[in-house]
This record gives structure tokens, sequence and C-alpha cells, in this order.
């Protein structure tokens, strides 16, 4: 099962589970309209897995491309500026104020005070930036990725990232090579920033049509 196979069926799950809790109460025809909505905020997620996808089998995404490179020292340096883009789109979502001149580090703890992110998840977007620091500064530290230091990423994540990477990987992520696995991190710490923003996008667009669902049943 590929990760944005996994990613298709929670976002189904979890807007049912929104809408489920946030519908609660209000008449027929209120459902529809905001079901109505959400639905065309399903498709329009899947078109863009759909379109990812593709790009993909064509060889057209540069996350992926990247993370293919087989020299660590590239994929783990250039996977990690992909991550800090999406952690600044995360930022701008959040009208959280950044300098470009800030660390990822920095950029992090900024996302974490907001209490807006799964606190869960923090670690391993830190544990991204200790990985890259090495080799971003010590050349000996990019030829080769240790079983240690990647069992040591994977740790950082929360049970729940566990069981998708789990899924994804069809076996016991730790039995993989260790840089599959670190790569394997890198993907999904990428596409649950991406899936952060996405979400926080749409929460925006139906959040009027939700209290008018509230206020007036």
């Amino acid at each position: 099962m590929t990760n944005h196979q996994v990613l298709r069926e929670e976002l189904e799950t979890n807007i049912n589970i929104i809408l489920d809790t946030i519908l609660s109460g209000s008449t027929p025809a209120k459902r529809e309209v905001v079901r109505e909505e959400a639905n065309k905020y399903i498709e329009e997620g899947l078109a863009k897995i759909a379109v990812y996808e593709q790009d993909l089998a064509n060889g057209k995404d540069q996350f992926a491309n990247d993370l293919l490179n087989d020299d660590p020292l590239a994929f783990v340096i250039r996977g990690q500026l992909h991550i800090e883009e999406a952690l600044e789109e995360s930022l701008n979502y959040l009208r959280i104020k950044f300098s470009k001149r800030d660390t990822f580090s920095i950029k992090i703890g900024k996302l974490d005070n907001s209490r807006k992110y799964p606190e869960d998840e923090i670690p391993l977007l830190r544990a991204v930036g200790a990985l890259r620091n090495k080799p971003a500064h010590r050349l000996s530290e990019g030829r080769s990725i240790s079983r240690t230091r990647a069992r040591a990423l994977y740790e950082t994540a929360s049970d729940r990232t566990k069981l998708r990477l789990h899924r994804v990987a069809g076996t016991n992520p730790l039995t993989l090579p260790p840089d599959l696995l670190v790569k394997l991190c890198l993907n999904t710490a990428y596409e649950q920033l991406s899936g952060f923003n996405f979400n926080h996008d749409w929460s925006l667009r139906i959040s009027n049509l939700m209290i008018n669902a509230i206020e007036n049943p």
C-alpha cells in the first residue's frame, strides 16, 4: 500500500468524523449543505492525490525525485529543504510570523507553540533537522546512514505514524535498509505537513457553513 493510498483513507475517515461531530443535532437540510461542501473537498483532495501519483509515475515530482537520489548527503539535505518549505506554508496558514533567517528548529518551535499541530508529530520534525545537521556540517557523516541513526529517526515518530509507516512498507519498517527507512520517514513528515496545510485551507473555506449549521439547526 502506498503512502498516498493510506492518506486517501485517512482523508475520507477524518472528514466523516469531523462532520458527524459538527452536524449532530442539525436538520437534514443543513447536514446536506455542509456534506455537499465536504464532498467537494474530498474530491479535490483525491484529485490532488491522483495528480501526485501521475507525476510520480512520470518522474515529475521533485520531492520524490530528490529522495530517489542514492547519495545520503543529497537526499537528506534536499528532503529537509522540501519539508522546511511545507513547514513555512503551515506557519503562513496559521498567520505565525517568521523570518527566512530563522533556523529550521526555530520554525518547528513556532509551529509547536501554536498548539495547532499534533504535539506527538513534532519530535519527528525535530529529528529530521538533527539528521540534516550532521551531514551538512561534517562531510564524513553524509557518506552513509547507519541502521542506528535510521532507527533513532523512526523511534521519534508517533505511534500513529509508525502504524502508517508499517502499512506503507508492508512489513516492519525496522527491517528495511537504513537509507530506505530514512526516506520513508522524510516522506511521511513532508506529507503530514502537506496534509495539515490542506486540511487547514479546507477548514477556513467551510467555517462559515459549519457555524451556520450550529447556530441555525
